[in-house]
């Protein structure tokens, strides 16, 4: 287990490289622009504009970062491994298809923990730099971000693990991908159209000048009834997701597992 935990970081070593070089220099850029806010040109923008400029600078940096560390320092050398002829020199080897899957999930949960530790750590460098206060909500939200990214790579792994042509599997995530993109879209939609008819009493379809009419008799605008939306519908959503994501992520990640070493296995992986 412990060569085959190897293998996944060596293969993995120049991805991590570029990402952690990547995420030191936004980590660098948006501290720049930070001086620059309180010393330098930017100071001498209006009070409003700074106030803006501050808030994309830490929320970058504390969100930005985050992801990209994340999303760089997971593996998934499904693909590597076909390229490497690694997947011949498997049938040699005295391991399951069970600990060549979970050497994966163990790397990438020990990444998880790890990058955890430094985003954390970042969050309380960003609030210092710019001078934030301390929400432990952030201590919920980052971990979320590296746990939905610790579950899209396995869920990548699968395709990869099930699909043995290369182009197939691009294939197949591309369109995955694409149907998912069209589908949220098409669901933010319909849920925004509801809650519309709800409010207003008729569709976001409806002619331009009905909609405004109706819109400044509430005492709204386009961007008013987008706030309420998401105030009224989409956090409380989103809270009922947070609640219940610790079951919900072991799940999937469980299910993922399963499903690659089931792949591996009908393709005759070890």
């Amino acid at each position: 287990m412990k060569g085959l935990m190897l293998k996944e970081l060596y293969l993995t070593r120049k991805l991590r490289i570029i990402g952690t070089v990547v995420w030191f220099v936004m980590i660098v850029f948006f501290v720049l622009v930070r001086l620059s806010a309180l010393y330098g040109n930017i100071a001498l923008l209006d009070e409003k504009s700074v106030e803006n400029i501050n808030s994309i600078a830490y929320y970058g940096l504390v969100f930005g970062g985050t992801i990209i560390l994340y999303a760089m320092q997971f593996t998934n050398c499904v693909l590597s491994d076909e390229k490497s002829g690694f997947r011949i020199y498997e049938h040699t080897l005295p391991v399951s298809e069970t600990k060549i899957v979970g050497a994966m999930y163990l790397v990438n949960l020990a990444a998880f923990g790890i990058v955890t530790v430094i985003n954390l750590l970042t969050y309380f460098m960003a609030n210092a730099v710019f001078d934030r206060s301390f929400d432990a909500e952030y201590l919920l939200y980052i971990p979320a971000i590296g746990c939905l990214e610790y579950l899209m790579v396995h869920l990548i792994a699968v395709v990869n693990y099930n699909i043995r042509s290369a182009k197939k599997a691009s294939a197949v995530k591309c369109a995955l991908g694409m149907g998912l993109y069209l589908l949220v879209a098409f669901g933010f939609f319909t849920w925004m159209n509801s809650y519309s008819e709800k409010i207003m009493g008729f569709s976001m379809l409806t002619d331009e000048a009905q909609k405004n009419a109706r819109l400044e008799e509430l005492g709204l605008s386009d961007t008013g009834l987008m706030y309420h939306f998401f105030k009224d519908e989409v956090f409380p959503a989103l809270e009922a997701v947070k609640y219940n994501c610790l079951w919900i992520a072991p799940l999937l990640i469980a299910a993922c597992y399963f499903l690659s070493v089931r792949g591996l296995k009908r393709r005759g992986g070890k």
